[in-house]
């Protein structure tokens, strides 16, 4: 018998509940668990569900986003910080989470996905300091 990805179970449990009812969900869940255990698969219970929300948020046109400044953004900073992300991810949505570090001394390390994004003053400090090294 031939093994189901955690992918395949992931797209599978999207285009099941994507249109559903919460009470339709439920039920649907339960269902597709039974079939994953069924299968012998619950061993792969976590990914699949992880995989899942990558796909849904693929589907959904849904970025995760994670910023690291110095100091906290202020409302109209993280506006256009969002729109900017839309418009260069060609996304509807941009799930933003913010973090301060103090240590940066200005700027922003931007996280999209695999993706960085070092625009912070102290990473330039340091390149500058290794370039007047050479």
């Amino acid at each position: 018998m031939r093994k189901i990805s955690s992918k395949k179970y992931a797209q599978a449990l999207y285009e099941l509940t994507n249109d559903l009812s919460k009470e339709q969900i439920k039920l649907e869940i339960g269902n597709f668990i039974k079939l994953i255990a069924r299968n012998k698969d619950l061993n792969k219970i976590d990914k699949i569900f992880k995989a899942f929300d990558e796909y849904a948020k693929k589907q959904e046109s849904i970025v995760d986003v994670s910023v690291v400044s110095a100091e906290i953004l202020s409302p109209s900073q993280k506006e256009d910080l969002k729109q900017q992300i839309k418009k260069e991810q060609k996304v509807k949505t941009v799930n933003l989470q913010e973090q301060v570090d103090k240590s940066l001394l200005g700027g922003f390390i931007l996280k999209i996905g695999d993706t960085i994004f070092d625009a912070s003053l102290k990473s330039r400090l340091a390149s500058l300091r290794a370039d007047l090294k050479k």
